[in-house]
């Protein structure tokens, strides 16, 4: 079957005459903007494609319940079929209406959850995108730009410069949050999860100045459990804790980072501190002759207020699943119909009516049970599930645009627009507009910011939650005939050569060149993460180490002794 499976499987299907892929580039053109669905892509009009696909959907969580039920209908059709047994039809009726109609409401209900999840994502990165561009554009275009000196344009420049770092924070925090709210709701932490967050992490405070880096490191509410004696490397389990006060340090946990005060309210929602920074950045050029008057104030509060409001929002739905008592008795209706189900069927119907019609029922119930789990968190790490990775390289990738448009490409827009009124003849009216104002060096985004490279572990989540879903199948099924090494296995080098030719890969993120102390703190703990490589051994100990650490001396080996540890 390896053939087969290549050729008409694994291989990314082609699609007919004028079907559209959901993120596709528009057809002839090697540069268009690519539409950020912010999830797994599949081609949206070729209905049997996304039939044809083993990762992605939920036939592959189906497979296995429905061969094992199987087999459990076939057993006990033929027990039935030698005593003669049969339940009254009218009890399964009654059990299978209810059962249908609470898998249907919590069905529909998850879909609202994903919905919402999607409306308060583009309320937050709206909000963050009308804040740049409105302080970009009216500093750039201000009646008093011609009267500027140096240090006036400095302060310009130096409040763009907070503002761009800022707002790509607060949405890196908004990714932070979610996942550490999401880790705070499981029974047990994976390392993955863990590892994530604190790339998370480190990524969010390249962007931060030292100050607020240490601000951040605070109330980040990520701890460990200390485990006195032997075998603490085994036992340490990685904890969430936040918005709870407390007058002393918590007894058996050790944060992540030292505090330099007693006080331990184990962490708070760091979307909110980076909200205020920004808050404060705001509030500076009010009133002056560089800056904007203060009626912009409300402009700006008000888009912050959105900003907030869709982070309450994206919160309470990681923080707040459906009601445990709801789950209980639906998942124990969906049990019992299951397997009292077949014992209502009448023994001449068959193998049909007694083995494949419960199957493909039990099929369907349990396919919408995981449907529903797919789409109860908006914010998780499903394949449905939104991408605030892709979201957030989108902000920075406009971000950017917004600053050179005011910074590089300001003089000479200005002149284009005075020449095309010379040529309509209306000179008399370019007296009363900005003159351009042209500098001997120009600003560029790049000169305050650098593009460095993500992790490998963050590619491949990348990769997995929002590639193409045909492309990335091509893998998982080459893998499982032996054609490739391991899904999850392949080496930074193979991983980085397979997303330089998908155009929805996502390899670099911005941070802040700033100081040469904070620039190598940033890559110090980016590189004490990936010295950890895919170890199931990393533990916030281990972590905390490296990241003491020189930068020269951090090797890739965790032959770290416990006692030096």
């Amino acid at each position: 079957l390896k053939p087969f499976w290549l050729k008409y499987v694994a291989q990314p299907l082609t699609p007919p005459h004028g079907a559209r892929r959901l993120g596709a580039r528009p057809p002839g053109t090697s540069d268009g903007r690519v539409l950020a669905a912010a999830m797994i892509r599949f081609w949206t009009n070729v209905w049997w494609s996304s039939l044809c696909v083993c990762y992605g959907g939920v036939v592959p969580r189906l497979v296995w319940p429905t061969i094992a039920y199987c087999f459990y209908c076939s057993a006990l059709y033929k027990v039935c079929y030698e005593i003669d047994f049969l339940l009254s039809e009218d009890g399964s009726k009654l059990v299978a209406g209810c059962t249908t109609f609470l898998l249907v409401f919590r069905l529909n209900q998850c879909y609202s959850r994903l919905v919402a999840g999607q409306g308060l994502v583009v309320d937050a990165i709206s909000s963050l995108r009308a804040i740049v561009f409105s302080v970009c554009s009216f500093v750039s275009h201000s009646p008093k730009r011609g009267q500027w000196g140096e240090a006036e344009r400095q302060a310009a420049l130096m409040l763009k410069v907070h503002v761009c770092r800022l707002t790509i924070a607060y949405a890196v925090s908004l990714k932070y949050h979610m996942r550490i709210g999401d880790m705070m709701l499981q029974n047990k932490i994976s390392q993955d999860a863990a590892r994530h967050a604190l790339s998370d992490l480190v990524r969010l405070k390249g962007l931060l100045t030292e100050k607020e880096a240490e601000l951040v490191d605070a109330v980040c509410g990520l701890y460990e459990d200390e485990c006195p004696g032997w075998g603490c490397r085994s036992t340490n389990r990685v904890r969430v804790d936040f918005n709870r006060f407390r007058l002393g340090p918590a007894a058996g946990r050790r944060s992540l980072f030292e505090r330099k005060s007693c006080e331990d309210h184990g962490g708070a929602a760091v979307p909110v501190l980076i909200l205020q920074f920004l808050r404060g950045v705001l509030v500076q050029p009010l009133a002056t002759t560089w800056g904007f008057p203060e009626r912009f104030l409300n402009m700006n509060e008000a888009n912050l207020g959105i900003a907030l409001r869709a982070f309450e929002g994206m919160s309470n739905l990681v923080l707040t699943p459906l009601p445990l008592p709801y789950l209980q008795l639906g998942k124990l209706l969906l049990i019992v119909f299951i397997f009292t189900y077949p014992l209502s069927i009448h023994l001449q119907n068959g193998i049909w009516g007694n083995v494949i019609v419960p199957t493909i029922l039990s099929m369907a119930l349990l396919g919408l049970e995981n449907v529903a789990d797919f789409m109860e968190n908006p914010f998780g790490d499903d394949s449905a599930d939104i991408s605030m990775y892709e979201v957030i390289h989108a902000l920075e990738v406009e971000v950017q645009n917004a600053f050179d448009l005011s910074e590089q490409h300001h003089s000479g827009l200005v002149q284009s627009w005075q020449a095309l009124g010379s040529h309509f003849e209306l000179d008399d009216g370019l007296a009363l507009w900005q003159k351009p104002k042209f500098h001997a060096i120009p600003c560029r985004f790049t000169d305050f910011f650098a593009w460095n490279p993500l992790p490998a572990h963050t590619v491949r989540y990348i990769k997995q939650q929002s590639s193409e879903v045909t492309s990335y199948n091509s893998s998982l099924v080459a893998s499982r005939c032996g054609t490739a090494q391991a899904l999850g296995a392949d080496s930074e080098e193979e991983l980085l050569e397979d997303t330089e030719t998908d155009v929805f890969s996502i390899r670099l993120c911005v941070s802040l060149r700033g100081p040469e102390r904070q620039v190598e703190n940033f890559k110090r703990h980016r590189k004490a993460l990936e010295s950890f490589g895919n170890s199931e051994h990393m533990s916030l100990r281990l972590v905390r180490a490296r990241m003491r650490e020189d930068a020269g001396s951090i090797s890739n080996s965790d032959s770290h002794d416990d006692d030096d540890v």
